[in-house]
């Protein structure tokens, strides 16, 4: 499943919520930035029965923790695809055990996988996690993607091919493009970006100077 909606649509509830729904499930959320499992792991933890771990290269070699990974401990594993496909944490993929309790591999931030395949090569290996594990479902979270991001998408995680794609609205309307021509000697200035703001200063200035209603007094 693949789900394309727009910034706090409220794509993480997914991740979030089912092994909460699933007792004794685990999922594995693959994320771009360390800053964003540290505010997921924050936040999970606060809901009754979520155990979440985000495991990073500075506590993966912590002792005990892989074989509790292992056992099923956490609920929620955040992780980089960097780390999913190191031999550190291929003997946790190959764990029968832990295979067992997986019910959900998470790919946030979808479109990543096509923008930063070329610097970060490990997101065109992520099938070689989806093989190990099998039957395991995978899903999508991202709020933009056209066709040649997820033509490759598909070849670097190889989604079933009934797969299913669930596009929402992602219009912003609180955002606008604006072009505007500047003059071959400013480039260097900064006047030359005044036409971005010029139209939403009148409009502000135009608000402010707009009198109150007049409230009349009886004497």
């Amino acid at each position: 499943m693949i789900l394309i909606a727009k910034i706090s649509f409220g794509k993480s509830l997914i991740p979030q919520a089912i092994p909460l729904l699933l007792p004794g499930k685990v999922i594995i959320c693959i994320l771009p930035l360390n800053v964003i499992g540290e505010e997921q792991v924050e936040k999970v933890a606060r809901l009754p029965g979520a155990k979440p771990i985000h495991i990073r290269a500075d506590n993966v070699d912590q002792k005990g923790l892989l074989v509790s990974v292992c056992q099923g401990a956490y609920t929620h594993i955040y992780i980089s695809p960097e780390l999913l496909i190191s031999p550190k944490f291929q003997m946790v993929l190959r764990n029968f055990a832990f295979r067992n309790h997986v019910t959900l591999v998470v790919v946030d931030e979808l479109h990543l996988v096509h923008d930063w395949e070329k610097f970060r090569k490990s997101y065109a290996q992520l099938f070689t996690v989806k093989l190990r594990l099998g039957t395991v479902p995978w899903a999508g979270l991202t709020a933009t993607c056209d066709e040649m991001t997820m033509q490759s998408i598909d070849q670097a995680i190889r989604f079933r091919h009934d797969r299913k794609l669930i596009r929402t609205d992602v219009d912003r309307p609180e955002i606008s493009i604006l072009c505007g021509w500047i003059k071959q000697k400013e480039f260097r200035s900064f006047k030359s970006l005044y036409f971005i703001t010029k139209g939403a200063s009148l409009t502000r200035a135009n608000e402010i100077k707009e009198p109150a209603p007049s409230i009349s007094k009886r004497r």
